[in-house]
């Protein structure tokens, strides 16, 4: 299960420090400005609330894990990150547990079929799986079975239930409740105990992506090599609007952490060049969007610092075979590479198909198509928070989405 890193970890360069912003500014195709310029700029118009570090923290961990099988499944949601600092993959039907304090597996489990996504609840009590046609609800001190959901059109007479594979599914902030999608298009909320709330059905097929925003006022819905984003009313599933981006492909989605509202978007041109919106998805305004030459794997924000995390990688490279290398980016807005992982550095890393922040936000779960589940250092391990104020974005939902036990009161 475990291997070692070849050789020692590398220490940074004072010329690869200097320099590395520069070069990967080149290869992202990102017009580099004069530095004083460029830093008066970044201080009068921020285009996401961030806290960027002040040097380098990006480096591998002690060992890499291996997920046999994982670059066979179809949908990447296979990989997350609990409370209580577990790492949970699910390879087939089976799911294992990695304790990243004890450096062990802590536990296994097994689901009724083949597990297509999974996810832990905020509290670090229950684990979902979406399976073939229902949503399982386990354990997590145990690794049982404590309850099945099944999917709405699994029980109706008039839908085709061969379709039927819960694909996408996500907690709402506080725990309290749950959504779940299926390849047929139809989306169901759900409480905490698994009683369902509501549905919403209309003519969205092959639902890879569920986010719910972090106010628990919408969910953001994504389809298989769509352009469309769909963002519905949480949790009553009323249809909000939908934000249409011609000629992209998209690939990810991820809600900024302490601005509710804004949406970041990732996805591929026809060219297959990386665009990367950050939009205000209630009114679907795009404050600003970021064209790079490599193209997008995924992408997520940082909860403790707010910058944004890539893996890309070059197309050129991806042609030959053995020398697709993917780069990790850090960055605190659409123009600054704060830290990174590329090139430059010994060990290569294959493309990334799914990421993961750990709780405290100092670790970051990379799992690549070559079957590797690699942890690395983030930040720095300290109790010092990198933004006091952030919880003010979005302290007053989550209580009335607490006190209204999923309902929303908005």
């Amino acid at each position: 299960m475990q291997r070692q890193l070849f050789g020692k970890k590398s220490t940074l360069k004072s010329k690869q420090q200097k320099n590395y912003c520069d070069s990967l500014s080149d290869a992202l195709g990102i017009n580099h400005d004069d530095g004083n310029e460029m830093q008066k700029e970044c201080c009068i118009v921020q285009s996401w609330p961030c806290a960027p570090r002040k040097k380098r923290y990006l480096s591998s961990a002690d060992n890499i894990l291996d997920l046999p099988a994982y670059s066979q499944s179809v949908f990447t949601e296979l990989l997350d990150w609990g409370t209580d600092n577990i790492l949970l993959a699910a390879l087939g039907n089976k799911y294992h547990k990695w304790d990243c304090e004890k450096h062990c597996i802590s536990g296994h489990g097994e689901a009724g079929t083949t597990i297509l996504c999974c996810k832990f609840d905020p509290r670090g009590e229950i684990v979902l799986f979406g399976t073939q046609k229902m949503v399982e609800l386990h354990c997590n001190t145990h690794n049982k079975l404590g309850k099945e959901c099944p999917c709405p059109c699994s029980l109706s007479k008039t839908r085709v239930k061969s379709l039927c594979s819960v694909t996408a599914i996500d907690w709402s902030p506080t725990g309290n409740s749950f959504v779940a999608a299926c390849a047929a298009g139809l989306i169901s909320s759900y409480t905490r105990s698994g009683s369902r709330l509501s549905v919403f059905c209309k003519k969205i097929f092959s639902i890879s992506l569920l986010r719910i925003s972090p106010d628990a006022r919408y969910v953001a819905a994504l389809t298989l090599n769509s352009d469309q984003v769909h963002i519905i009313s949480w949790p009553a599933l009323n249809y909000y609007t939908i934000l249409k981006f011609d000629q992209w492909k998209i690939k990810e989605l991820c809600w900024h952490p302490w601005s509710t509202a804004l949406l970041g978007i990732g996805g591929l041109m026809n060219d297959f060049r990386s665009q990367i919106a950050i939009c205000h998805a209630p009114t679907g305004i795009i404050k600003k969007c970021i064209h790079s030459n490599l193209c997008l794997d995924t992408m997520i924000f940082s909860k403790r610092s707010g910058e944004l995390v890539l893996s890309m990688f070059d197309l050129d490279e991806a042609s030959v075979p053995g020398k697709t290398r993917s780069q990790l980016l850090v960055l605190s807005g659409p123009s600054t590479v704060v830290d990174q992982w590329g090139n430059h550095d010994k060990m290569q890393l294959d493309r990334v198909r799914k990421m993961v922040l750990s709780p405290d936000g100092t670790k970051l779960a990379t799992a690549t198509w070559a079957e590797d589940l690699i942890i690395w250092n983030f930040l720095p391990e300290d109790n010092v928070k990198m933004m006091n104020n952030c919880k003010r974005f979005y302290e007053l939902p989550q209580v009335l989405d607490m006190e209204a036990q999923g309902f929303s009161l908005r």
